[in-house]
């Protein structure tokens, strides 16, 4: 697929601005070619703390959770 990518992450292969993979699918690599690409990636869904850290390190444009008290306060933000 697009970028090395699986199916699933896919939908339209035109016109594209951004991804929006499963985190299970996000690597520094992914991240890497998307940026190279002019691309952003938003990922969902993310509820556990370390792999918020994780993909803010690995400098996703954004994180889609059911818990945003935790990306709050991973993000030093009050709720």
């Amino acid at each position: 697929g697009l970028l090395g990518l699986p199916a699933r992450t896919l939908g339209c292969q035109r016109n594209l601005y951004a991804l929006h993979p499963h985190v299970s699918d996000v690597t520094a690599s992914l991240v890497t070619r998307l940026h190279a690409a002019g691309m952003r990636l938003n990922t969902w869904t993310v509820n556990a703390v370390p792999e918020m850290e994780r993909l803010l390190g690995l400098d996703v444009y954004g994180i889609f959770t059911d818990d945003p008290a935790s990306i709050a306060r991973v993000l030093g933000r009050q709720t």
